[in-house]
């Protein structure tokens, strides 16, 4: 499946996630609050938000916090490049038996954010 979007507006990594959803990438997936915000604010995603991080319970997730810096820095086609490059080098952002994912396991946000950016 080729994806328009590589990463959410949630800063989640649809490049490299293997579940078919919805996802806010899809055009007929409005129920999502962050997309919703993201499109009223006119930004790309939390990661491109002045007000990033805000107060969702989304950003309580080292991961989800990783991945947003990760992309605001880098931006996000280097990003979504690196983690498909970790990927390819066996890097699993979810597991098949449903296990955390290698970047869930990582002990921190910024230990995360390290890994990706190194």
């Amino acid at each position: 499946m080729e994806r328009k979007t590589k990463i959410g507006s949630c800063g989640l990594a649809c490049v490299v996630c293997s579940y078919e959803c919805e996802g806010c990438v899809q055009e007929k997936a409005k129920s999502c609050e962050v997309k919703a915000c993201s499109m009223e604010k006119g930004v790309g995603g939390c990661h491109a938000c002045k007000e990033f991080p805000c107060e969702k319970d989304l950003f309580k997730n080292k991961r989800v916090m990783a991945f947003n810096c990760c992309a605001r820095d880098m931006g996000v086609d280097a990003f979504a490049d690196k983690l498909l490059q970790q990927q390819a080098q066996g890097v699993e952002y979810h597991k098949a038996d449903q296990s955390p994912g290698d970047y869930d396991v990582m002990p921190s946000q910024e230990a995360i954010e390290a890994f990706i950016k190194s």
